[in-house]
C-alpha cells in the first residue's frame, strides 16, 4: 500500500497485485483512492475519486516490460466551498504502458492513457457532457 501528499492537498493512496502467468507476461490490479483539495482561493473544492485498472504486462527484453490495459474511475465527488455536492460522472479508458530498466535500481516508465468521461458533472442532462481525454506521463524511479 502507498499513500503519498503532494503540497497542492493530493491525497492518494493506493493497493496493487502483480500476479505472474509465467516469466514474460504477469497481470497488474490497482486500485487508488484520490483526495484532491484546493483551499488557497475563494474557489476552494475537494474532489474524491475511487480508481481501478488492470493491465498484463508483456517483458519483451531484460529491461523492456510494455502493457496494455483498462480503468474505471468510479463516480466521485466534488464539493465546493458552500457546503454543495456535486456527484462527478465516471470515466473509463484505455492505457498503454512502458518500463525501462536503466541500471540495477532506476526505471524510466512512459504511460499513454485514453479516458472517456460520461456526463462529467453528473447534472441529469446527456447533451454536451462527455468528453474524452488523453494523458501522456513519463516517471523516473530510483529505489533506495
Amino acid at each position: 500500500m502507498k499513500t503519498s501528499r503532494n503540497l497542492k492537498g493530493l491525497y492518494a493512496i493506493s493497493a496493487g497485485s502483480l500476479h505472474p502467468v509465467n516469466e514474460d507476461v504477469q497481470f497488474s490490479f490497482q486500485v487508488s483512492k484520490k483526495d484532491k483539495t484546493l483551499s488557497a482561493c475563494p474557489n476552494s473544492h475537494r474532489i474524491s475519486e475511487l480508481e481501478f485498472s488492470l493491465v498484463p504486462q508483456f517483458r519483451f527484453a531484460e529491461d523492456l516490460s510494455v502493457g496494455f490495459g483498462w480503468q474505471l474511475t468510479h463516480a466521485g465527488e466534488l464539493s465546493l466551498n458552500q457546503s454543495r455536492t456535486m456527484l462527478l460522472g465516471s470515466r473509463q479508458g484505455w492505457l498503454l504502458n512502458a518500463k525501462l530498466a536503466l541500471a540495477e535500481q532506476q526505471s524510466l516508465r512512459m504511460t499513454l492513457n485514453n479516458v472517456a468521461y460520461q456526463n462529467r458533472f453528473n447534472s441529469g442532462r446527456q447533451d454536451g457532457q462527455s468528453f474524452r481525454e488523453t494523458q501522456l506521463q513519463l516517471s523516473y524511479s530510483v529505489i533506495f
